[in-house]
């Protein structure tokens, strides 16, 4: 009972103030996440499988309030890159743009968008000549498939 308690409580916040209780929820699952890594270190695809691994970096990619943890991580993940069977590229490049667009103002790989002028458009590119090359490398597809992608799932012009 006390975790349908917690979910009506949620859902009620939720009307009130979206941005509140997804920093809530989200410090919540970073301290479980935080918990987790330290018994077993970063949850790579072998340990928890593919689901639970991109969970986990969801979590860490949305935990804006914790940069210093975020970065951590990247080191966590990075320490997998030459064996790609351990971490899922796009999550470690999504991570490394979220954490750079906060630090920096950019990103490399294209996978960060902002809501403007009625639509989503990509946060500012630091080379953007050569940004499907680096997405290439970290097996994601070409810039603008994502870019169409990211508009059709929300449903607005690209």
């Amino acid at each position: 009972m006390a975790m349908i308690y917690r979910d009506q409580a949620i859902r009620s916040q939720l009307l009130k103030d979206k941005a509140a209780v997804y920093s809530l929820v989200n410090e919540e699952d970073l301290s479980t996440l935080k918990t987790i890594i330290a018994k077993i270190g970063w949850p790579c695809i072998p340990k928890v499988g593919k689901k639970a691994s991109h969970a986990a970096c969801l979590i860490v990619i949305h935990a804006d309030h914790d940069l210093a943890y975020q970065q951590e991580c990247i080191g966590y993940m990075g320490s997998f890159i030459k064996d790609k069977n351990q971490i899922i590229l796009p999550d470690l490049a999504a991570l490394t743009d979220r954490v750079h667009m906060n630090l920096y103002g950019f990103q490399y790989y294209g996978t960060q968008f902002r809501w403007a002028e009625g639509t989503y458009l990509p946060c500012q590119i630091t080379d953007r000549p050569r940004i499907d090359e680096f997405r290439r490398n970290m097996q994601l597809g070409p810039f603008q498939e994502a870019v169409e992608r990211m508009c059709y799932r929300y449903r607005v012009n690209s």
